[in-house]
């Protein structure tokens, strides 16, 4: 039963990230703050071609080198369920 429990919570969970993923793909629930702009997402509005995201990325500013990582990302915390 236990097992049973836990499966069908992972199927929950990515059934509800692929709908998040199909949202951000097509703006549905995004304010416009991220840019969606692709090149391989079939039936997107935001796919462009090759060449133009090429043009894009000539246009981009030079990126920087990785910032410095905080310590706190390496915690680690585990939880006990009540069985």
């Amino acid at each position: 039963m236990v097992k049973q429990k836990q499966r069908e919570f992972a199927l929950h969970i990515i059934d509800e990230v692929h709908q998040h993923w199909q949202n951000l793909v097509k703006q549905e629930d995004s304010s416009g703050e991220i840019e969606c702009s692709n090149v391989t997402v079939e039936g997107s509005p935001f796919k462009i071609t090759t060449e133009a995201a090429e043009e894009i990325l000539e246009k981009a500013p030079e990126s920087m080198g990785p910032q410095p990582i905080e310590p706190i990302v390496d915690k680690c915390y585990f939880m006990h369920p009540k069985l």
